[in-house]
């Protein structure tokens, strides 16, 4: 019943995506954070679900280009360099589609899964584009994942503790899975999920909830500052008992590009105030530990974050030299688009799968150096264009902390991306971090608006 009720959910979300596509961005929301819990309560737990959000995405996309709202000219008009950029990849990808077929026409499939993989972040980053015509718009959008993540997280510690051990829709048991972290020799940490479909989803998604809150709390218009300091320390937490360091590190680099911002254009008393919100997030997520009585291992593996390696040290492992191998076994073109997405092994065809843990390396196999150059430019003019835009508002006397909180939000991702790229195989995550980064970028546009807050 629960199946067929989210179904038709889908369906009708689908439908107003198309009448109204703003509206299908936070449908999306809202489906692809229901579709975990309600696949895991499904007989078999069927992988086809994780698709559910792809009928409402068409239809927003259905629904922008048929209100003539497709901002692809203004889009070049702000950003040139980003949209040349943007083509040559996309012509590295046609490239790398032809080179798939080298495993017969039944490759298909992997080049679909490929496809699908690149193409919707790119096109939903012209959705948030053109979502933002004021702060307002911004704040609104997420302020309205934050609350429903924040809900969803209540599913990670009803696992931790213990609570409803026979429900399926927590923890990974649907699937036949069971996450164990081993802290050191006798000692090991069960990994929780919560209502997500693995410690990896709920990690990235509580991360996320303490960048926006944090992001919330500084812009300080979005309602009182302690309620998303509140949650932000809710995210920290959700993330630490997730058993994904990863995560941890993603918020980190979000603190520290923030800082390194606020310096840049001249605020570095702000540095102050981020360093006191680290503070009491890493405190607060101490003592709520040790107020749920977990066990002495997560003290260890708490002890573990603090002399563990550096973030930086991570990024360098899976970077520089998982991409040499990588290069070693694929060669120049690659071994063509999709070929190191995850499932493909059960499609019967003759591909030997390589463990591409680091992304970095998965654009390298997949779209090889030609596609891994291209990633890299557009980075880079990313990067230059982001710098611009905040160094243009501040001198119009328009920046807005929102504006800053979403630029650090996409280097954050970049450094997660690089130490692990599983996670960004998933819909909604895919969604959420284009659409900031289309948002983001928009800004020009949305600040000259309203110049009321600095």
């Amino acid at each position: 019943m629960i199946t067929q009720l989210f179904w038709a959910f889908v369906a009708l979300s689908a439908l107003l995506a198309v009448k109204n596509w703003r509206l299908g961005l936070a449908l999306i929301i809202v489906v692809g954070t229901l579709q975990d819990p309600v696949r895991k309560m499904t007989p078999g737990a069927p992988a086809f679900m994780v698709l559910s959000f792809f009928p409402v995405w068409i239809g927003l996309m259905i629904g922008i280009i048929s209100s003539h709202e497709w901002p692809w000219r203004s889009f070049g008009t702000l950003h040139p360099i980003i949209q040349s950029r943007i083509r040559f990849f996309g012509a590295a990808m046609a490239l790398a589609t032809v080179i798939v077929f080298q495993y017969g026409f039944a490759a298909w499939k992997v080049a679909a899964i490929g496809l699908f993989t690149y193409t919707v972040p790119l096109m939903t980053l012209m959705a948030g584009f053109a979502y933002a015509r004021s702060r307002v718009d911004v704040s609104r959008l997420i302020m309205f994942y934050c609350l429903i993540t924040a809900v969803m997280l209540v599913g990670g510690v009803m696992e931790v503790l213990n609570l409803f051990p026979q429900w399926k829709a927590l923890g990974t048991e649907a699937m036949g899975m069971h996450w164990v972290r081993y802290v050191s020799y006798g000692h090991t940490i069960d990994l929780i999920a919560g209502f997500y479909r693995s410690p990896d989803i709920m990690g990235w998604h509580a991360a996320t909830l303490s960048i926006f809150s944090l992001t919330l709390a500084l812009y300080g218009k979005a309602g009182p500052r302690w309620f998303w300091l509140g949650l932000a320390v809710w995210g920290a937490f959700c993330v630490f008992i997730s058993g994904r360091n990863k995560m941890i590190s993603m918020t980190v680099v979000w603190v520290i590009v923030v800082a390194l911002l606020h310096i840049y254009i001249g605020r570095a008393g702000r540095v102050v105030t981020l360093a006191l919100a680290g503070g009491i997030l890493a405190f607060s997520v101490l003592m709520i530990s040790g107020k749920l009585n977990l066990n002495s291992d997560y003290d260890l593996y708490a002890s573990q974050l603090v002399g563990g390696s550096t973030i930086m040290e991570r990024i360098n492992r899976s970077g520089t030299g998982s991409v040499a191998e990588t290069f070693r076994q694929s060669g120049f073109f690659g071994k063509g688009i999709g070929t190191a997405a995850q499932g493909i092994q059960y499609l019967g065809l003759p591909i030997k799968r390589s463990w591409q843990e680091g992304g970095a390396a998965k654009i390298l196999v997949e779209l090889g150096v030609t596609g891994f150059i291209a990633a890299i430019l557009v980075a880079w003019a990313t990067a230059r264009a982001t710098l611009l835009t905040i160094r243009y508002s501040r001198s119009k006397g328009t920046l807005s902390p929102l504006q800053l909180g979403l630029a650090a939000y996409i280097p954050a991702n970049i450094a997660n991306f690089i130490i692990s790229q599983q996670a960004y195989s998933d819909g909604l995550i895919m969604v959420v971090v284009a659409t900031a980064l289309g948002m983001m970028l928009s800004s020009p546009y949305w600040l000259q608006l309203q110049r009321q807050d600095t």
